[in-house]
């Protein structure tokens, strides 16, 4: 099932030659199986939010416009409307792109902001790549109503590791879409969260063996730097927390700053 969110087209100054990414927060809190309605990605000239810095149950959506696809061909022919929906003539009609999100991260919805009125001729897949392989992290597809935001209908929770050599690359494919202007592609949006992994297959702390209940999140403590332990190898798991020492490992994790 897909899941559409009906846009208004308003004329915007400089939309045809708009090529941003953009990030937004938004909560995790009445989302359960699919994206909410009113939260897709904001339109070229309006502000955005930046992504939550912390925090495993707010989502962040990273938005990449069309102005920033290439087509697989050099020479392929793509032209833009004047709402920034970009579109091929002929060629290979294939867009590619790339979107940069934090390693670690759950990816769950895509979403692809297109014009097709009468459905069916765009997808999008976002793949996870290196030099060698290609990984489907997932797929949407236009199924029509003229111009929308559609999603995939249910969390991908793809869990994405960026190794050396791994990018993120988006494929947008146009199938017999018509040429005249009348259907395009404005955006592709990719939804994601922050999740505590298990942590090493060996412990830091003497006193935090893997098979701790607290294991992952001293771990993660340490791995973020928040925590160094006790100068003999503890982690002093079971010590009593000081206001001052609570200071040092909230602000440290949250990165809390004023200005001036």
């Amino acid at each position: 099932m897909k899941i559409r969110l009906q846009i208004a087209l308003v004329l915007v100054g400089g939309w045809a030659a708009m090529s941003a990414v953009t990030a937004s927060a938004q909560t995790a809190a009445d989302l359960t199986s699919k994206p909410r309605p009113d939260a897709g990605s904001a339109q070229p000239g309006t502000p955005v939010q930046p992504p939550a810095a912390y925090g495993t149950t707010e989502y962040s959506v990273t938005s990449v416009y069309a102005g920033a696809f290439n087509g697989q061909g050099v020479l392929d022919p793509i032209a833009t409307t004047g709402f920034g929906y970009r579109y091929f003539t002929g060629g290979s009609k294939i867009f590619i792109g790339s979107v940069s999100i934090p390693s670690g991260v759950i990816i769950d919805y895509l979403g692809l902001t297109n014009c097709d009125a009468d459905g069916g001729h765009f997808g999008f897949t976002l793949y996870d790549t290196t030099a060698i392989a290609y990984s489907v992290v997932g797929t949407v597809n236009s199924t029509g109503n003229a111009c929308e935001t559609e999603y995939n209908g249910s969390a991908l929770g793809y869990s994405y590791s960026q190794n050396a050599g791994h990018n993120l690359e988006i494929y947008i494919y146009q199938t017999g879409a018509p040429t005249d202007g009348s259907a395009g592609v404005l955006s592709a949006e990719v939804w994601w969260r922050r999740q505590v992994h298990d942590g090493p297959s060996t412990a830091t702390f003497s006193d935090v063996p893997t098979n701790h209940p607290f294991f992952k999140f001293v771990e993660a403590l340490h791995a973020a730097g928040i925590t160094g332990g006790y100068p003999d190898g503890r982690f002093g798991v079971n010590d009593s927390l000081t206001r001052g020492q609570m200071a040092v490992f909230l602000s440290t994790a949250l990165g809390l700053n004023w200005p001036y």
